[in-house]
This record gives C-alpha cells, structure tokens and sequence, in this order.
C-alpha cells in the first residue's frame, strides 16, 4: 500500500541515492567544523594559550619600522613563549565529538537543502542521509574514490 493518498504516485517523493549522499556529506561536514570550532575554543580558553597571545600582541607595539632594530625584544618575546609552551613548537588540539549537535545540525541542513536546492525534506529525512553517507564512507568505492588523481 502507498503513502499519501489513494491515487498512485500521491505523496512526498523521495530523494535520490545522490541527493541522499550530498545532504549526509552536508550534515557530516557540519559536524566536522562545529567539532573543531569547539576544540579552538577550548584551546583559546586555556590560561597557557591566553597568555601566549598576551606575548604576541606585545610584539604589536612595536612600530614595523623598528621592527629590525628591535630584534632583542622580538627574541625576549619569544623566549617568554618558548616558556610557555615548554619548548614545543606544535600543538595538537583534540576534537571531541559535538554531543547534542544533532537535532541542530539537522535543522541547519534542512533549511540550506530548502533554500539552496528548492526541495523541503523532514528531519527524518536528513538524519536518513547521515546514515548512508556514513554507511558510504566505509565502502570500498568511496576509499577508492580518494585514492584517484
């Protein structure tokens, strides 16, 4: 038995296996950056971070002119942040997963899908295409896909 009504084709439509795929890639790329937005900003609310920056805003005062003439100072602020960070010149950040994102995020793509592609879906929809794109992601075409010029 169909859905929407008693006349064959009557109903919402549904989406093709590509316009599922683009709108799970959507969702997972917005789960992607609000992961690392999160993790910036867990890294620029730690003491260390604030007062390397601390450091680097000092080097603003000194007028680009004087900059060459200034080396002693330049190489004091580095210093102060080599002290800081303990000598390391790298930092990774670790990004967490965005728990309770998701009701969110599916409502952020629900409208770009409407606005940028003129199609209304529901959440049930998105969260449909989330699962086949990461169901897409483990095959070996999409591996396949990466490894290609």
């Amino acid at each position: 038995m169909g859905r929407g009504g008693a006349r064959a084709g009557a109903g919402r439509k549904g989406l093709t296996d590509y316009e599922k795929l683009l709108i799970g890639a959507e969702c997972e790329r917005r789960w992607d950056e609000l992961g690392e937005r999160e993790a910036i900003e867990r890294y620029e609310a730690l003491p260390e971070t604030k007062a390397i920056r601390l450091e680097q805003s000092s080097t603003e005062l000194i007028p680009t002119h004087l900059r060459r003439s200034s080396r002693q100072r330049l190489k004091d602020i580095s210093e102060d942040i080599d002290d800081i960070t303990e000598g390391a010149r790298r930092v990774t950040i670790p990004i967490k997963r965005p728990y309770g994102a998701k009701p969110q995020i599916i409502a952020d793509v629900i409208a770009y899908v409407a606005e940028t592609y003129g199609i209304r879906i529901s959440a049930g929809q998105v969260s449909e295409s989330w699962k086949e794109w990461s169901k897409f992601k483990k095959s070996p075409e999409y591996r396949a896909s990466l490894k290609s010029p």
